[in-house]
């Protein structure tokens, strides 16, 4: 929780664009979405496996689904569909890209990234090209889907 919040701190007060909620906040999918992001929540929880284990009405910012796929990466499990551990924990920002060849933007992360983890983390940044994705948006409503290239 608190490297999620510096590092939405640090985006905010270096003005390095971002996907912003109704609050002004950079958008954010993350695991303590799931506890509604309130920390006494998530040190109250018994069983944080089966909490992150049932998304079915988990959902952020406009009421976009969250499953735990979406924040959790290096799952194992015994059984198919399901998982019994978990390597790391995903924080997703939505961070625009105008300069797809050039550097600027991913250099402002980078910055972000370095002085949000400073003391407490060895960072490991692998540079990659970038690519063209398909976009699916959905009309939860009307259930009209369009696909969109980004």
């Amino acid at each position: 929780m608190d490297l999620e919040n510096t590092l939405n701190d640090l985006l905010l007060a270096r003005e390095v664009p971002c996907v912003k909620d109704s609050q002004g906040r950079c958008v954010i999918l993350s695991p303590l979405t799931f506890w509604d992001h309130d920390k006494e929540a998530v040190n109250l929880d018994s069983s944080v496996m089966d909490t992150l284990s049932s998304a079915n009405n988990i959902s952020f910012e406009g009421g976009i689904p969250l499953t735990p796929e979406m924040v959790l990466a290096g799952r194992g499990s015994n059984e198919a569909g399901t998982f019994d551990s978990v390597m790391f924990l995903a924080l997703t920002f939505f961070l625009p890209d105008t300069d797809c060849l050039g550097n600027s933007e991913r250099s402002k992360w980078a910055e972000v990234l370095g002085s949000a983890t400073k003391n407490t983390a060895e960072l490991i940044i692998q540079p990659r090209e970038p690519t063209l994705v398909a976009l699916a948006v959905c009309d939860a409503l009307h259930w009209i889907c369009t696909a969109l290239l980004t």
